[in-house]
Parts: structure tokens; C-alpha cells; sequence
């Protein structure tokens, strides 16, 4: 779904070649490195705390809902949204390696 709006968004800007290889960044390092922490927390903590793969979810989800917002609310500059995308996948994207 967010793929969506980001497509509609950033073509604002007119500049889709560029969006393309940066949006593809972005999900390749942001999602990989939150996949990879979230997974790294709990396996570390799950012995201790039960409830840890939840929380972790819950928690990333929270820190990337105002990074999501500062996407599509503040139009000042294309770069700016692309690393408030980076940032919001590096925050939101780490809910798929606790779940699983």
C-alpha cells in the first residue's frame, strides 16, 4: 500500500528514474537492516522475556507512524522524503523477523 503512495508522491517531484533506484535502496538496506536487528533483539532477549517479539513489533511500528507522516506532510524537498522513507523503513519494517 505504501508503495503505492509513495509512487503518486514522489512523482510530484518529476524526477521517477531517480525515485526508482533510491526507493530500491532504501527497501534493500533500511528493510534488511531492520529485518536484522528486530531478529538479533529478540533472539537475545526472547530466554528472559517472553513478550519481547511483540513489544519489538508494537514499538518499531510506533517509532515509524510520525517518520510516515513526515513523508507525505512536509513537501520541501525530495530528498528529505526519501530519507524520512529510509528512516521509516529502517524503524517499521522489523515487525516480519520477530513474527515469524
Amino acid at each position: 500500500m505504501i508503495s503505492f503512495y509513495c509512487i503518486k508522491y514522489f512523482d510530484y517531484f518529476r524526477q521517477p528514474a531517480l525515485f526508482g533506484v533510491l526507493n530500491a535502496a532504501v527497501i534493500l538496506c533500511g528493510g534488511l537492516t531492520s529485518s536484522l536487528l528486530a531478529g538479533y533483539i529478540c533472539d537475545k532477549y526472547e530466554p528472559s522475556n517472553l513478550k519481547i517479539k511483540s513489544r519489538v513489533c508494537s514499538l518499531l511500528s510506533l517509532m515509524g507512524a510520525p517518520l510516515f507522516c513526515m513523508i507525505f506532510l512536509i513537501h520541501s524537498n525530495f530528498y528529505f522524503g526519501i530519507g524520512m522513507l529510509f528512516l521509516e523503513n529502517l524503524c517499521a519494517e522489523g515487525w516480519m523477523a520477530p513474527s515469524i
